[in-house]
């Protein structure tokens, strides 16, 4: 499966679910207000649904991509948006609880058993040799 088909599988999840997918590009919503992560990859030029059919659409897609990057290490760069500490970091969660982990586990399970049933998530699965770490996020940004 594409990336974007993962992608699609997971915003149709979160939806279902009942969970309001919504993003901006800047701290103070000044910014692009994205309604889909779709819609969000694709304006920072991380995926794209639509080939594109000339150079110059590239260039544009490049230049919005540097731009969000960008954007993002001048965010954590500034002391006063995130603290150089575990708990600025993580955005005030510098502890879990039993409850968190738990809805993390089940989320990874879901996953591995919707979407990606082929996914071998510990050595056993996996014939004795270690397999992946999965981030699924833990932190800001």
């Amino acid at each position: 499966k594409s990336t974007m088909d993962i992608t699609n599988q997971i915003q149709d999840i979160l939806t279902r679910a009942g969970n309001h997918i919504h993003g901006c590009d800047s701290v103070d919503d000044t910014g692009i207000t994205y309604t889909s992560i779709v819609e969000w990859k694709e304006n920072t030029g991380m995926a794209s649904t639509q080939p594109t059919s000339s150079n110059k659409g590239s260039e544009q897609q490049n230049e919005t991509r540097q731009q969000w990057y960008k954007t993002g290490y001048d965010y954590w760069e500034d002391e006063s948006n995130c603290a150089a500490t575990v708990d600025g970091v993580l955005g005030g969660f510098a502890s879990l609880s039993k409850r968190d982990l738990e809805g993390s586990a089940d989320f990874v399970r879901y996953l591995k058993s919707s979407i990606r049933p082929e996914l071998k998530l510990t050595k056993e699965e996996n014939g004795g040799v270690p397999t992946r770490a999965c981030e699924c996020g833990a932190g800001k940004g």
